[in-house]
């Protein structure tokens, strides 16, 4: 399934030359190169492992995502070029930044989006949804069931559900961040360097 959107990218930028070209809504992609990283890559046949959505909060570009270690959270997208995990590192891996077409300039939309990644915070990140997707590999009567807890696809899928975007799923129900990155309506704009 992987989407090669992400595979030879022309344009590169450091964090400061992307600050521009980001806008409220867009989407964050990474390509982690550490084990768990590698597993989703491998489980979803994909050049991405992880996404997240982009907004600004004043002069402040925050990632809002769900993770491993605290569930869903809000972080400056710097720490993922400067300060992955505070080590004063940039992540081990290509980050990227995508759009959703025609979604960019649609104030009401992504107020309405913003309000959900919102009230998200806090909520836990989903450590069954990936035993679960493990076993439909071998089990196929396994499926996804919804809960109140969300892998970092969930939670970009659950805001984008708000103003009716849907993407696809696999067969038991799951969503992964190659299936939001395989989206034709989602365009990438940049890779950070």
């Amino acid at each position: 399934m992987a989407t090669q959107k992400f595979a030879n990218v022309a344009q590169k930028v450091t964090y400061n030359e992307a600050l521009p070209l980001i806008k409220d809504g867009d989407l964050f992609f990474s390509s982690g190169n550490g084990e768990f990283s590698t597993a989703i890559k491998s489980l979803s046949d994909s050049l991405v492992s992880h996404v997240g959505i982009l907004f600004w909060w004043g002069s402040n570009l925050m990632l809002l995502e769900s993770v491993t270690t605290a569930g869903v959270r809000a972080v400056p997208l710097f720490h993922y070029t400067g300060n992955y995990g505070n080590t004063g590192k940039r992540y081990d891996g290509k980050l990227f930044v995508a759009r959703y077409k025609n979604l960019a300039n649609d104030k009401p939309k992504l107020d309405a989006m913003k309000q959900v990644a919102i009230d998200l915070f806090g909520f836990k990140y989903d450590s069954n949804d990936i035993a679960k997707i493990l076993l439909s590999r071998i089990i196929k009567k396994v499926k996804r069931k919804e809960d109140q807890a969300f892998l970092c696809s969930e939670y970009v899928e659950k805001i984008f559900q708000c103003v009716n975007i849907n993407f696809a799923t696999d067969a038991a129900g799951f969503i992964f961040p190659e299936h939001i990155a395989a989206n034709a309506n989602v365009e990438l704009v940049c890779e950070l360097k």
